[in-house]
């Protein structure tokens, strides 16, 4: 499988969190640009990743939401407003405790409870399917996922799971479809726009891989995974924009990600430069 990489051929890091952490990771770089937990997956000298922007996988738990009428999207009446039931918002509490301290199991299991007692509870449905994510479960993550965004077709985060889950499991037109929902619904998400980006890249269409990966990091100039994906874009250009693509690589390296041997020997001019189609996660 691909540690999280939404790209096939070049860098990407990335999954992390429910309103707490999503990780993800795709290297490129830029000059004048107008014109133009973490896994690896190496490609010719240059290796892709995945981590999360912000705070990793936790960013990315959703806080209780009430649901039913006022609460969102279509759902059906039935299930109590998790706001009005003390024990399932004691679950749900305790649920992502749980997860902020890796013990996923344990988060399973309170966050379907609370699914017991809140049959329609998007906070919990979209919680749940992170955690089936992480724990590499993705036929429960997608069909936890994919129920949810038939009740709010407008939730960008249930899409943008989704799509991350559809991508692991090889399903590139599936992920495609779901990221491009996500960016829709979530437009200023700078993660939605990652991944998008990554799974533009796996399908080949690498201008628009790489204008994706540039509004990522205007949403969030400090989205290290997004520059240095950006960097492994750049290169592939026909001539290669080395100037573009060192600027985005120093620029991910100040953020804090580890070096990587592939990209500094193109820049010092010994090492070959990826090839379109090359990157492959691990």
């Amino acid at each position: 499988m691909r540690c999280s990489a939404f790209l096939r051929g070049l860098s990407l890091f990335g999954v992390a969190t429910f309103l707490g952490g999503l990780c993800l990771f795709v290297p490129v770089l830029c000059a004048a640009e107008g014109g133009g937990p973490a896994t690896e997956a190496k490609a010719p000298g240059i290796g892709f990743r995945t981590k999360p922007a912000g705070g990793g996988i936790r960013d990315l738990l959703q806080p209780m939401q009430p649901t039913g009428p006022g609460g969102g999207g279509t759902a059906p009446k039935e299930g109590a407003s998790p706001r009005k039931n003390p024990e399932a918002q004691r679950l749900f509490d305790r649920a992502v405790a749980a997860f902020g301290r890796g013990d996923l199991e344990a988060a399973g299991r309170d966050f379907r409870q609370v699914l017991e007692l809140s049959p329609v509870n998007p906070s919990a449905t979209v919680n749940l399917g992170l955690v089936e994510y992480r724990r590499r479960k993705y036929g429960e993550a997608r069909q936890l996922l994919t129920r949810l965004v038939r009740w709010q077709p407008e939730n960008g985060l249930g899409w943008l799971i989704l799509g991350m889950v559809e991508y692991e499991s090889d399903r590139i037109e599936h992920a495609f479809a779901a990221l491009a929902q996500a960016v829709l619904y979530a437009p200023k998400d700078a993660r939605a726009h990652h991944f998008l980006g990554a799974a533009l890249g796996a399908k080949g269409w690498y201008s628009a891989a790489e204008a994706e990966m540039r509004r990522a990091v205007e949403l969030d100039p400090e989205y290290a995974e997004a520059h240095f994906n950006l960097a492994v874009f750049y290169l592939q250009r026909t001539p290669p924009a080395l100037e573009l693509a060192r600027r985005h690589y120093a620029r991910a390296r100040e953020l804090g990600t580890a070096p990587d041997s592939g990209m500094e020997k193109t820049f010092a001019g010994e090492g070959a430069l990826p090839s379109p189609g090359a990157f492959e996660g691990q």
